[in-house]
């Protein structure tokens, strides 16, 4: 499990979380990897304004694996849908046989708040089912939004 925002077009891991049979990846608390081709990164991206956004897409897609989206028109019609859905889906993006759902959390009590985290379960390609993990990566969301805002 991550916790991570985005700096620019990066995707920063806070925090990282990993149990005793963890696929191993890569990410590290601390790290970095290109917001466009992460789960947390696109559940961000999806929430940015116009400007926000084409400042990123300006800066270039770079290709990390051959599933990377690098095209900008792609790219937005998937954070389109990872808006719609209010989770985000990393299908070998960043890291060939590792994928990854995730869901934004707000810093405010409001749902419609812009989100200042993501938080995501990542794992291996052949055993992650986004529509099983999504419903509870989504709770896990809204748990860490309802903490964030709190007095």
């Amino acid at each position: 499990m991550h916790l991570a925002v985005v700096d620019g077009a990066d995707t920063v891991f806070l925090e990282k979380l990993t149990g005793r049979c963890s696929t191993r990846i890569t990410s590290r608390a601390g790290g970095r990897l290109p917001a466009h081709c992460t789960a947390t990164g696109k559940a961000l991206l999806a929430h940015r304004t116009p400007p926000g956004l084409a400042a990123v897409l300006g800066l270039g897609l770079r290709r990390r694996t051959p599933r990377t989206i690098v095209v900008p028109r792609l790219l937005l019609q998937d954070l389109v849908r990872t808006r719609a859905r209010g989770y985000a889906v990393n299908w070998e993006e960043a890291e060939v046989g590792v994928s990854a759902v995730a869901a934004p959390s707000t810093g405010r009590g409001s749902a419609r708040a812009a989100p200042v985290a993501a938080v995501s379960v990542t794992g291996a390609t052949r055993g992650l089912r986004p529509d099983h993990v999504a419903p509870v990566v989504c709770a896990a969301a809204r748990a860490l939004s309802h903490e964030l805002a709190r007095p």
